[in-house]
């Protein structure tokens, strides 16, 4: 390896290594550019066309998409909550449900039949009166759908 490859490698590594530790500040001054150049432009409308002072409206494009962002997320904010809200109730069911289909398919195929997944029943009154015989045949299986823990559950 030549001495300028060697010092093009360092060099290399060192912009590299640079990089990685000002990243968060690089990214901060690109957002911060962004919002300077987005400011500008709208205060810029408003001078030309409303004539106003450029403080007064930078004042105003800043109002404007602070009202803007609040008002986005008062209309976003509440049904996130209520759907992370049914998602975590409704999660231990659906888990559940995905076991025991798992565990009737695993108890089809001679392989898996001793294993632990093939053995593992894990049965609610609500799945039960939910799936009684409507979970598909493994694929590829001509037997009917029998029950997770077996006959007589």
């Amino acid at each position: 390896m030549s001495g300028a490859t060697f010092v093009a490698l360092f060099v290399a590594a060192l912009a590299i290594w640079f990089v990685i530790r000002v990243v968060e500040v690089l990214l901060l001054v690109f957002i911060a550019v962004l919002c300077a150049v987005y400011l500008s432009a709208i205060t810029d409308v408003l001078e030309r066309r409303f004539r106003l002072a450029r403080g007064l409206g930078l004042t105003a494009a800043v109002l404007a998409t602070l009202a803007a962002v609040v008002g986005i997320g008062a209309l976003l904010v509440p049904p996130v909550i209520d759907q992370t809200q049914a998602l975590i109730s409704g999660l231990p069911q659906t888990l559940t449900n995905i076991q025991n289909v798992i565990a009737a398919w695993a108890r089809e195929y001679p392989v898996l039949r001793n294993t632990e997944l093939a053995n593992r029943c894990i049965v609610t009154e609500s799945w039960r009166s939910s799936r009684r015989n409507t979970v598909p045949s493994p694929p590829g299986s001509s037997t009917t759908w029998e029950p997770p823990c077996g006959p007589g559950w």
